[in-house]
């Protein structure tokens, strides 16, 4: 740094919420079913993979979570819910294997559904389905205008501004008449000896 032959252009720190995938994004990828779409716009912060008894995963439930366990774990269900009613914004809870959700279970859960929570269904196990999540790209989709504002600002502020000056140096393009350009065109051709073929074969100005 001290030698003056090295820039540095930019120093970024990590942010989770510059790479965090909404609800849609995850149920796209992995091809999940819906049990109860909810808010779909929820960032994904969070995954979290719960095996353990409802005692012991409270501490999982956070705000931004994806809940993935098996869709038989009744318990954890029903923890996730509660913590949606007492007001924490779960990202989403996914549900895995081939048990099929009980409709009482899903009455039972409706408030918490429609406080926003995304209740999503995959044939897969628990493991297959948080190792697939792990490989899901972080590119930003192109439908998502808020992660892309969000990327470019946070990147950009981070940038050094005496460089991004440099590259805003005026630059005033020396403009030709057309009779200048003709000349200017076939000089050129004329020195490497090269043909210059003209598109738009019906164009007036191409043909004269």
């Amino acid at each position: 740094f001290r030698s003056g032959q090295f820039k540095l252009l930019a120093c970024i720190p990590w942010d989770t919420q510059l790479v965090a995938p909404r609800v849609k994004d995850i149920a796209h990828f992995l091809q999940t079913t819906f049990i109860h779409e909810g808010d779909l716009s929820r960032r994904i912060t969070r995954v979290t993979l719960i095996a353990r008894t409802v005692e012991n995963m409270l501490n999982s439930l956070k705000p931004g979570s994806l809940i993935i366990t098996s869709a038989d774990r009744t318990d954890i269900i029903l923890a996730t819910c509660m913590a949606c009613l007492n007001g924490v914004q779960i990202g989403a809870l996914l549900l895995t294997g081939e048990h099929e959700f009980s409709p009482t279970l899903l009455r039972f859960c409706q408030r918490a559904m429609d406080s926003g929570l995304s209740v999503l269904s995959i044939k897969s196990n628990s493991f297959q389905t948080a190792l697939q999540v792990q490989n899901m790209s972080l590119e930003v989709p192109l439908d998502d205008g808020e992660r892309i504002e969000s990327v470019k600002n946070g990147i950009a502020q981070y940038f050094n501004p005496e460089w991004i000056k440099t590259l805003a140096i005026e630059q005033k393009e020396k403009l030709l008449t057309p009779a200048a350009f003709r000349y200017a065109l076939t000089e050129k051709a004329r020195i490497v000896h090269n043909t210059i073929v003209l598109p738009e074969g019906d164009e007036l100005r191409t043909i004269q």
